[in-house]
């Protein structure tokens, strides 16, 4: 199963989104994802699809945190191994365990959550 869309599609894809959207500054977010077609590890014979969301979005911490400051936890949570999944990327499943480690450093008064990785 290979996607149908070459790089440069996509890259127009999401300029699209961003003029269309009359967006100055935003967050950009292309989704990939395979098909309900069948059920498996294996994503051979599901249909692959594309999406391209946009927001506008300012300064991540706020523009309180710019001027200020963050107050940032030392996370209890392990930042993933490089070779655990491909970190690299900005897949979906890499979030769980960022968001997380978010939560608790929220819950425990903290604006954000610093994770180191398995050697600290």
């Amino acid at each position: 199963t290979q996607s149908t869309w070459g790089m440069e599609e996509v890259l127009e894809a999401q300029k699209a989104v961003v003029r269309e959207n009359k967006l100055e500054s935003c967050y950009l977010r292309p989704l990939t994802w395979i098909g309900s077609q069948k059920l498996g590890v294996s994503p051979k014979g599901n249909t692959i699809h594309l999406m391209v969301a946009a927001w506008a979005w300012g300064a991540y911490l706020g523009e309180e945190g710019m001027r200020r400051g963050i107050r940032v936890k030392t996370s209890s949570y392990t930042r993933h191994h490089v070779n655990i999944t491909m970190t690299q990327a900005k897949a979906v499943s890499n979030y769980t365990n960022s968001i997380l480690a978010n939560m608790e450093a929220l819950d425990d008064g903290y604006d954000e959550a610093l994770l180191l990785d398995a050697s600290g």
